[in-house]
Order: C-alpha cells, then sequence, then structure tokens
C-alpha cells in the first residue's frame, strides 16, 4: 500500500517558496544538492538540537554540505524522513516531516518541524524543532 505521508498532504500554500523547500530537500535525499544550494544564503545559519555529533549551531553553506554528509552517515541505512507539508510566506517557512530508523531491531520514529527564516526569498536561517529529542539521539548519538 506505501507510506501515506509520502502523498502530499498539503501542496506547498501556493507559495513558491515551499514548493522549492519541497523539491529541493527531495532532490537532496536523492544526491542532488544544487537545487538547495540555490536556495539557501551561502552564509546561512543551522540550528540543530540534541546531543548528537550533528548537534549544534552549523553556519555557511559548506558547513552545511559537510554536516548532511555526517547527518546521513550516522543515520545509517534504515533513516528515512518524509515530508509532510510545506508552507510559507515572504519571511518564513515551515516544514513538518516524520523520520525514522531501525535501532535494535525496532523501528523508531518522531515528527520535526524545520523552521526557515526568509531573506529576500532564500533561506538565511533554519531551526529543527524535533517532537522528542530521546529518538533524535537514539538514531544518531
Amino acid at each position: 500500500m506505501g507510506n501515506p505521508y509520502q502523498q502530499r498532504m498539503d501542496a506547498g500554500s501556493g507559495s513558491p517558496i515551499a514548493e522549492a523547500l519541497w523539491k529541493s530537500y527531495e532532490d537532496a535525499f536523492h544526491g542532488n544538492t544544487e537545487p538547495m544550494r540555490k536556495l539557501f544564503w551561502p552564509d546561512c545559519v543551522m540550528h540543530v538540537p540534541g546531543s548528537t555529533p550533528i548537534s549544534g549551531e552549523v553556519r555557511g553553506w559548506d558547513e552545511s554540505i559537510r554536516w548532511a554528509a555526517r547527518f546521513f552517515e550516522r543515520g545509517g541505512k534504515t533513516f528515512g524522513e518524509e515530508i509532510v507539508s510545506v508552507v510559507a510566506d515572504h519571511h518564513w517557512a515551515f516544514m513538518l516531516t516524520i523520520y525514522h530508523a531501525e535501532r535494535n531491531g525496532r523501528r523508531i520514529e518522531d515528527r520535526s518541524v524545520n523552521v526557515y527564516r526568509l531573506r529576500d526569498g532564500k533561506v538565511a536561517e533554519m531551526w529543527v524543532l524535533l517532537g522528542d529529542c530521546r529518538v533524535f539521539n537514539e538514531i544518531f548519538g
């Protein structure tokens, strides 16, 4: 039957930035970061919660790419993330996701919200807000 979250529950609120965020993340999960690079300022700042080696503040596009490589490496082959909804206006964007992995023979999952502060139509800053930080720490710790 497939994963119900793989269907767009919100088509991007009709906002070009919401659609661009959705597409750039889908592309990045398939190894193409070029659309995302065009959407983020070179001096963007990302705030990642938790107590893992990938938690903390990430500054700049180049460091964000290095962070993404660590993210996928630490998440392991069972890690997956589905975008549920993206909404945006000229100043802010919000992306709801469900992420999951298998650890010790069991599936664990959580929801997160990425909050984006926009400047001139591009991402200047991003915060990852987790539903349950313990799940994130278990996957990426």
